[in-house]
């Protein structure tokens, strides 16, 4: 995961705003996580613009995409609400705290 993180690092040098906590990096509205033992980046943005900036960080870094697919299931059957529930994460549950929002 640190070949990974310093690569991320490298390709965010020009942002001002990165800051680094171990294994999880803030950069203005994106967020990256990197899992221990395991060279996945793990990652969620907000805001304008969010999958094009994504998509040129991982090609400079030369990270390959990843499709992941959730096992999602609809507290109502139909459309999304705050009652919806996923598949696991792969990231320890004890690290939870670190994706938490300010």
């Amino acid at each position: 995961w640190t070949s990974a993180r310093d690569k991320l690092l490298v390709a965010l040098r020009s942002e001002a705003d990165a800051t680094v906590d171990g294994r999880y990096i803030r950069c203005g509205d994106l967020e990256f996580y990197f899992t221990e033992n395991d060279a996945t980046v793990q990652f969620r943005g907000d805001g304008r613009d969010v999958d094009r900036r994504l998509a040129k960080l991982r090609q400079r870094c030369g990270f390959e995409e990843i499709v992941v697919l959730r096992n999602r299931r609809r507290a109502f059957g139909v459309g999304e609400s705050a009652f919806d529930s996923y598949g696991p994460s792969f990231f320890d549950q004890s690290d939870a705290a670190l994706l938490a929002p300010d």
